[in-house]
């Protein structure tokens, strides 16, 4: 399966709470609904091979994530 997705984990300051949290990879996939197979994680200074044809998935303040899988079907 080819890769469709770029994880960047890391720190938010949520918009609910105010505090800081770390969003790991693991937890990206299951807020964006993506399956492992489908994912890249990003790690610093090292690109990966057509990395700018993948979608970026960053960590959100405000916690309103999309659903990929959902939106994936709904283009068809």
């Amino acid at each position: 399966m080819d890769k469709k997705y770029l994880l960047y984990p890391g720190y938010v300051v949520s918009e609910t709470d105010g505090k800081r949290h770390y969003i790991t990879a693991k937890a990206l996939m299951k807020l964006y609904n993506v399956r492992p197979e489908e994912c890249v994680v990003w790690i610093p200074y090292r690109p990966y091979p057509n990395q700018d044809k993948l979608i970026a998935l960053h960590p959100m303040a405000n916690g309103k994530y999309k659903d990929m899988q959902k939106q994936e079907e709904e283009e068809k």
